[in-house]
């Protein structure tokens, strides 16, 4: 390389200070001289090093790629069988007791005395509570004593009306006598007129005497005054007959009105022990009572709650369903199972309904077993809830030692379908892909394991298990796990099948003694990267 030309320097007026004593060389071009010589010698040595190193980089033997080795996916399989499945529903219930109810009064008061303390259980028709009746009480005794003393004037109402009928059966025997009389007082006077007829006529022959007709004449007049004595008598004894008819009227009515003293006065007394038992709260039904609402001398209104009661010996547990599923809950349309078997091939309608208790939770996690108990759909809503668009329904079940109390929440299972062969896998075996969910399944292929991509079409999920539809098969071999990045066709190693390790096809695990299986990559520490090495990765 030629040496650099040394520019002279600009030509500047000389000053006095400038001047160069003679016989002594600039100081300035001395140093421009060996900055030359070194600069080339930099650049000798810089091209002497690069020759060496081309020369060792094209003498160097390249060395071999190492090849990794091939490792298979390690996969755990189950084999698909058959089972019977249920389609259930699992939803929030709301428990209630069996019957229900507000202990209130239906007149006002002020409260005297509760008889049945807060959570006693008391019997249907037991007085729990009464009501201040003082005044009942005293208006009951003053009209007991007006009964008394109607029924005593009832009593000589009624002696009256005998004796009123005693007299007018006298009346008319002593009319029927007196009748009697009349006609022996007419059977005297024809006596007396015929013998009178005949002494008359032996007077005018003058067969007899004066005396004789006089006497004659005497008898027939008294005769005649004995018949009008008679009449009379008889007619002073029918006024006495109807005269004992009418205190017989007169008696008898005031028996009646005795009579109907009575009855109001037992009415009254009916009313004021009606408003007495009203004032004695009673219990519906057999239950549990609740809390008193209110304290001994508080005065009620009418109507005002004073206490709940609960039936708890069965609670009802109040679910609230969808309507697309209510039409499976009733068994006794036909037209459900027709619709089943044309929709849900290898369905049929079966309703089993329970209700669960879950367990208290533990401080390691999870939960203890729940209580699990049998329940029967009680009642399905005919119309469904404005807000919501649900149906309600109720499940009835027995209350084991009425543990189960009003409001409290608990999980309601019901099945509604039966698959009595149905193809169950695991919701962990399934692949989400953008064509639509998958899995892999293994098929042997030339004494080796391979893993296929099947489609499936899901029909539910219940829990961990999804009854599926196509796809697979009794008896396939779904992989559960290890099959994350595995590719349709690729070979992979089934270390557990059905729960179950198989030890064939687990590797064993490498010991101190025992050599590794491959000798690790090593790199000689003169290998220098290329280019194309470094920034392609390998």
């Amino acid at each position: 390389m030629p040496a650099p030309q040394e520019q002279p320097p600009a030509s500047v007026p000389a000053t006095a200070s400038d001047a160069t004593p003679l016989g002594h060389p600039a100081p300035r071009r001395r140093r421009s001289v060996r900055a030359t010589v070194i600069a080339w010698c930099t650049t000798l040595i810089l091209l002497a090093t690069a020759v060496v190193l081309f020369a060792l980089q094209a003498n160097k033997e390249a060395p071999l790629p190492v090849t990794a080795p091939r490792t298979l996916a390690n996969v755990e399989v189950l084999r698909i069988a058959p089972c019977e499945h249920r389609e259930s529903l699992v939803l929030p219930a709301r428990i209630e007791a069996d019957h229900q109810a507000i202990i209130s009064s239906e007149l006002p008061g002020r409260l005297a005395e509760w008889l049945a303390g807060e959570g006693d259980h008391v019997q249907a028709g037991q007085v729990v509570a009464t009501l201040n009746s003082d005044d009942q009480k005293a208006l009951q005794a003053r009209l007991q004593a007006e009964l008394e003393s109607a029924k005593c004037a009832a009593t000589v109402s009624n002696s009256q009306v005998v004796t009123a009928r005693l007299t007018a059966e006298k009346a008319e025997l002593d009319a029927g006598s007196l009748k009697l009389e009349l006609s022996s007082a007419k059977a005297q006077l024809d006596l007396a007129k015929r013998s009178h007829a005949r002494v008359q006529t032996l007077s005018e022959s003058q067969i007899t005497s004066e005396a004789e007709v006089d006497t004659a004449q005497h008898a027939l007049i008294q005769a005649k005054l004995q018949v009008d004595r008679a009449n009379d008598a008889i007619s002073r004894a029918e006024v006495t007959v109807a005269t004992a008819k009418a205190q017989i009227v007169a008696a008898e009515a005031t028996a009646e009105l005795g009579d109907a003293r009575i009855q109001e006065v037992e009415r009254q007394l009916s009313s004021v022990s009606v408003t007495l038992s009203k004032r004695q709260l009673r219990a519906p039904f057999a239950g549990r009572l609740e809390e008193h609402l209110v304290e001994v001398g508080e005065v009620v209104a009418s109507g005002a709650p004073l206490a709940r009661l609960y039936d708890l010996v069965h609670v009802r547990a109040i679910v609230d369903v969808a309507d697309r599923y209510v039409p499976f809950l009733d068994t006794s349309n036909p037209a459900v199972g027709e619709y089943v078997a044309l929709a849900m091939p290898g369905a049929e309608p079966a309703i089993r309904s329970r209700l669960i208790i879950p367990g208290l939770p533990k401080l390691t996690g999870g939960a203890h077993s729940g209580v699990e108990l049998d329940a029967k759909i009680e009642r399905i809503s005919q119309a469904s809830d404005a807000a919501s668009n649900t149906f309600q329904l109720e499940l009835r079940l027995i209350n084991p030692g009425e543990a189960l109390k009003q409001g409290m929440i608990a999980q309601a299972h019901i099945d509604y379908l039966l698959y009595r062969a149905a193809i169950v896998i695991p919701l962990r075996a399934i692949l989400v892909a953008d064509v639509g969910p998958r899995v892999l399944v293994v098929e042997e292929q030339n004494g080796g394991d391979v893993a296929q991509v099947r489609d499936i079409q899901p029909i539910s999920i219940n829990g961990e298990d999804v009854l599926v539809s196509g796809g697979v098969d009794a008896g396939d071999r779904v992989i559960v796990a290890g099959g994350k990045g595995v590719m349709n066709g690729e070979q992979v190693n089934v270390i557990m099948s059905d729960g179950v390790v198989q030890m064939d096809d687990v590797p064993p695990e490498p010991s101190d003694s025992d050599p590794p299986e491959s000798p690790p990559i090593r790199v000689p520490a003169d290998y220098k990267a290329t280019k194309d090495t470094a920034e392609g990765g390998e």
